[in-house]
């Protein structure tokens, strides 16, 4: 048998991919992130994906899914998720859904989303993680608080935590930020800035028209039917339009297109797969 174009990446079982969610209340965050939306979109039709999540499930004993809590607060939902497992189980998830990240070459806000999906297959998507934080020593706590708003004591903690674990710039005295600015431009600085990143995950950024992504989805389910012609997806695809007129984009694609769309699909696909 011939092994089409995606057959190799795309999970087979599409109608039970992982549901992608975008969860504000879980993130605290009023806008989405649309790269990170599609991101989380196309890992779900990855087969690797989930390949390394129900293994993850085997490995914690996840014998029936638990219900993702609906319109809770953050504190209920991680404890109806993953603190509702045992200890050990917890420590082992961290762990993998860690490897999961790095596999993909994410940033690290990712992993309590896979911790998540492993839990209830369902995939919250985090929003876009600012690439420059602040380190605050201890005795600026002393401050007054009209100073300026301070991280709240779990921020806190957690940002002196990864200041130990990410690279940092650090001050010594008051610096201008047209100084700061100055000091990036000069060559050297810049070299070195760029040197201290290189283990760092890049903002992984899918760029694509979301009509792009859910034309090649449905060419892909097309292909399953059996259905190899561009020119006979369209048709198929009109007369699917005929029945289900709310359930698609108001123009039908040429052939063309719907192959242009196709291979787009599985282009991003691939660069998701690689990291």
């Amino acid at each position: 048998m011939k092994i089409r174009i995606g057959d190799d990446i795309i999970f087979e079982e599409f109608e039970n991919r992982a549901d992608v969610h975008y969860a504000p209340e879980l993130f605290g965050v009023v806008e989405v992130s649309r790269s990170n939306y599609q991101v989380a979109e196309l890992l779900s039709w990855l087969k690797s994906f989930y390949k390394q999540i129900f293994a993850v499930r085997l490995k914690i004993n996840v014998k029936e899914l638990l219900k993702y809590p609906e319109n809770d607060s953050v504190k209920d939902i991680l404890k109806k998720t993953i603190f509702a497992i045992p200890y050990d189980f917890q420590q082992i998830l961290e762990e993998e859904s860690t490897k999961i990240v790095e596999h993909y070459r994410l940033t690290e806000n990712w992993r309590i989303p896979f911790e998540i999906v492993i839990l209830t297959h369902r995939l919250p998507v985090p929003p876009f993680l600012e690439g420059i934080s602040i380190h605050l020593p201890e005795y600026f706590y002393n401050k007054p608080k009209n100073l300026l708003e301070l991280p709240s004591a779990f921020e806190s903690a957690y940002r002196q935590g990864a200041v130990m674990k990410y690279p940092a710039l650090y001050f010594t005295r008051k610096v201008s930020a047209n100084e700061l600015v100055k000091w990036l431009k000069n060559p050297k600085n810049r070299k070195l800035f760029e040197n201290i990143q290189y283990k760092l995950p890049r903002q992984k950024e899918i760029d694509r028209d979301q009509k792009t992504i859910f034309w090649g989805q449905v060419a892909w389910i097309l292909k399953q039917d059996g259905i190899n012609s561009w020119a006979k997806m369209t048709k198929a695809i009109e007369k699917l339009l005929e029945k289900n007129p709310d359930n698609f984009y108001n123009i039908v694609p040429e052939a063309v297109e719907i192959q242009k769309y196709y291979e787009r699909f599985v282009e991003s696909l691939q660069k998701i797969e690689i990291g």
